[in-house]
């Protein structure tokens, strides 16, 4: 079992998943998940009834129409578009749907799913089963749409889990348009989520968590889209997480013709193609110049946070657009390190004066600005880097702060050892693993020898995956006390040291059963080594 890694970033995995096996995770490139029901990759056989947009010279003359509904015809022409956009699959998930989608079902077909779940499915969703599409050659039969693409009817009637699936529905929508993170930390303790709750437990509270919520497609991991079927919200798209971790999000467009229509605009536009999820709709769409207008008019931070989001998810900006956002009403409320963030992803030369208020005011914007969308410029900015050392008050800037370290012409590793010593467990475990990230961290191997030694278990195991790769014996009594100290396994601490001593050619049993002294010797030259050979279960030299 290989080491468990930590996370250096926040997760950019686009995660949820309620029926069994998750798309792999997948960064834009040709990778796709295997058909979970034939084990076959997506695209081995391509039928006559179904779809492919880029076979279809003109979508808006498929026989198969039902409807003269001008968004429906729209969106088969832009399905066409977008396919055309995007032949190398770039756009996150496409890989795996690759725009193919089915032909459209019937009517009776869409009246028994209705009947078999107990529900009337909204407007806009049964207009694109029945004059879209349904279906396709995705993850779970997913047609293309955002992320790992749109369920077909029969993704969500599988015998595993129509009766989840209809007792999910039967409850009440519990969630609202803009719930804030309280809100929902409320809303799970009322309905009794986290714990050690028994799985059918924790199955009975999710369905009244996720209650009048129809599933419509996989984001990856644990994400997913959702279609309201119940109550005042009945319609709308809901990006939601099955573990519960952070509260759902809900698209801005009224209905899915809506949201799907603008998931084939940003395909076509190019906003789609940008490394990693790009986490559509959960940010406003349009235009530039709406979401700008949009943004000057708000009357409440909310509102103009929520346009700023939308600015920023878009691959570029003008320079019209950007010079507007750096004028000084842009520093009201606590817009500024959101501007910021704009206007560093399309050019940090622009930038200079909010990144300097952020620097002095808020160190962990300015940190995550540079991190995230000025890289290059770093280096300018050396002396603030280093001044945020002096107050630093919280784990996230301190993470942020040894991202950007890595950026920086210097000897960045007398800037982290202090922290090993840090009165937090928390910045101890991060100060080891950047650390461990030196092209050399030998000099500091006496910070990694405070690591072994200490008394929280995540700290000893942070600082043997940061000693990786050094082969360095004088370790062997430490590693010895933290054989001794673990007998059982607790935080992967004996699955790391095993690790370690596989790189010195020896056992954890070898060690254990050789004189002390002897390791204590080890420290002082190779002679000991030689001596110690055969116990230690190291071919002699």
């Amino acid at each position: 079992m290989e080491e468990k890694e930590r996370a250096d970033e926040h997760c950019s995995c686009i995660q949820v998943s309620i029926r069994s096996g998750d798309p792999d995770e997948e960064s834009g490139g040709n990778q796709r998940p295997q058909s979970a029901k034939s084990g076959r990759s997506p695209m081995t056989a391509v039928r006559e009834d179904k779809l492919v947009a880029s076979s279809v010279p003109n979508a808006s003359a498929i026989g198969f129409m039902n409807s003269d509904s001008d968004q429906t015809r729209r969106i088969l022409d832009k399905l066409v578009q977008a396919r055309a956009a995007d032949p190398e699959y770039k756009v996150f998930g496409a890989s795996s749907h690759r725009y193919v989608v089915h032909a459209p079902a019937s009517l009776d077909a869409v009246r028994r799913f209705e009947e078999r779940v107990g529900i009337t499915l909204p407007d806009a969703f049964r207009r694109f089963l029945l004059e879209v599409g349904c279906g396709g050659d995705g993850y779970e039969g997913s047609a293309a749409g955002p992320f790992y693409g749109v369920f077909g009817l029969e993704s969500n009637l599988r015998l595993d889990s129509l009766e989840w699936l209809a007792k999910v529905v039967a409850n009440p929508c519990l969630l609202s348009a803009r719930m804030s993170v309280a809100e929902w930390e409320a809303l799970t303790s009322r309905i009794g989520i986290g714990g050690d709750a028994r799985d059918d437990q924790f199955e009975q509270t999710q369905a009244a968590l996720f209650g009048g919520i129809l599933p419509i497609g996989s984001q990856g991991c644990s994400m997913y889209h959702g279609l309201v079927v119940t109550g005042p919200l009945t319609g709308r798209v809901v990006n939601f997480d099955q573990e519960c971790g952070t509260p759902p999000v809900f698209a801005f467009e009224p209905d899915f013709l809506g949201w799907y229509e603008r998931w084939l605009d940003e395909v076509i536009n190019g906003d789609l193609f940008q490394k990693g999820p790009s986490w559509f709709g959960y940010t406003r769409g349009g235009p530039e110049s709406e979401l700008l207008a949009g943004w000057l008019a708000a009357d409440n931070s909310l509102t103009a946070e929520e346009y700023l989001k939308g600015l920023l998810s878009k691959a570029h900006l003008s320079d019209a657009t950007l010079d507007a956002l750096i004028q000084p009403h842009a520093r009201e409320w606590s817009r500024r390190s959101l501007v910021c963030q704009v206007v560093c992803k399309q050019a940090p030369n622009k930038a200079q004066a909010l990144l300097a208020e952020l620097a002095e005011h808020e160190p962990l914007a300015f940190l995550q600005c540079l991190h995230w969308y000025a890289q290059k410029q770093a280096t300018q900015w050396q002396s603030e880097v280093l001044a945020t050392t002096d107050h630093i008050g919280d784990l996230e800037t301190f993470r942020f702060l040894t991202y950007v370290l890595e950026l920086l012409p210097i000897d960045r590793g007398s800037v982290l050892a202090p922290f090993v010593h840090h009165a937090e467990a928390d910045f101890r475990r991060q100060a080891l693993y950047a650390l461990g990230k030196l092209s050399d961290p030998k000099p500091y191997i006496q910070n990694f020898v405070s690591g072994l030694g200490d008394a929280d278990s995540t700290v000893v195991h942070a600082a043997l995956q940061a000693l990786r790769g050094l082969a360095d014996r004088s370790l062997l009594p430490h590693y010895r006390s933290v054989a001794e100290r673990y007998p059982v396994e607790r935080d992967y601490v004996l699955a790391n040291l095993d690790h370690r001593l596989k790189e010195l050619g020896m056992s954890r049993q070898a060690l254990l059963q050789a004189p002390v002294d002897g390791l204590e010797g080890e420290t002082r030259g190779s002679g000991v080594w030689r001596r110690l050979g055969s116990l230690l279960g190291r071919p002699k030299q």
